[in-house]
């Protein structure tokens, strides 16, 4: 649903495509691998140009979103257990807004969600299927 504001607010949103169907947010794993494709997320920040993004393990299995080297997000996981693996990109896709995670299954199938969220912004939810 869009809401329209006084002001533009800060955007996450899937960046890849995450399996062959088209605007689909769900892959399928099996338990205890890892998921076939990265999970590519593009963040947009109103009045911040050229910020440098990345991403780093946070407390309780989160990873932190970081803008310029400060927190301005998350990445979290609920449902059956996944664990996240930030992947490094090279400065240039750092500068365009899109960082990269991995997922990892555990042992159990189930499914699983991870939601990404901007302080202040949007959130984006990804959802894993194990089995």
């Amino acid at each position: 649903m869009a809401t329209i504001t006084p002001q533009p607010v800060p955007n996450i949103a899937i960046y890849n495509q995450l399996h062959a169907g088209k605007s689909e947010d769900w892959q399928r794993v099996m338990p205890g691998t890892q998921a076939p494709v990265p999970i590519d997320f593009l963040v947009t920040l109103p009045g911040r140009e050229r910020t440098s993004l990345s991403v780093r393990p946070g407390a309780n299995g989160t990873l932190s979103i970081l803008g310029d080297g400060k927190p301005i997000g998350t990445i979290r996981t609920s449902g059956t257990p996944v664990r996240l693996t930030p992947q490094p990109f090279g400065p240039g896709y750092a500068r365009l807004g899109i960082v990269e995670v991995r997922a990892t299954a555990g042992a159990s199938s189930g499914a699983a969600r991870i939601e990404a969220a901007l302080d202040g912004g949007a959130r984006c939810v990804v959802h894993l299927v194990v089995q």
